[in-house]
């Protein structure tokens, strides 16, 4: 005799990194980021509702930070601070990022 599995929860299929659709180069700069972007994502299958936030903090020396946050929409979520020298230096990560989550199916929500 085999034991069945029991769950308790619903099971959902999961999205495959390749579903999403392709981005170029032209949608990641479309998103614009100048000093703050933010992006969300929503999921009606799980019923959830995730952002992301990119914002630019310039220092008083030529420096600055790329503040980055992400969660579930109505949470505090997480926020990570990286330096750079100079937003030249921060672009490519910049781009790295956007272009990331728009692949993922991230939409642009709000851009300064």
């Amino acid at each position: 005799m085999t034991a069945v599995p029991r769950y308790d929860f619903v099971m959902r299929p999961r999205r495959r990194r390749g579903d999403a659709r392709p981005i170029t180069a032209t949608a990641v700069s479309a998103a614009g980021f100048t000093s703050y972007l933010r992006l969300a994502h929503r999921d009606p299958g799980l019923q959830q509702q995730r952002f992301y936030v990119l914002a630019w903090q310039p220092g008083l020396f030529g420096e600055g930070a790329l503040l980055r946050s992400w969660g579930l929409a109505g949470a505090a979520g997480r926020t990570l601070m990286t330096r750079y020298q100079d937003r030249r230096s921060a672009q490519p990560v910049i781009e790295r990022l956007v272009h990331r989550q728009l692949r993922q199916g991230y939409r642009v929500i709000e851009r300064i």
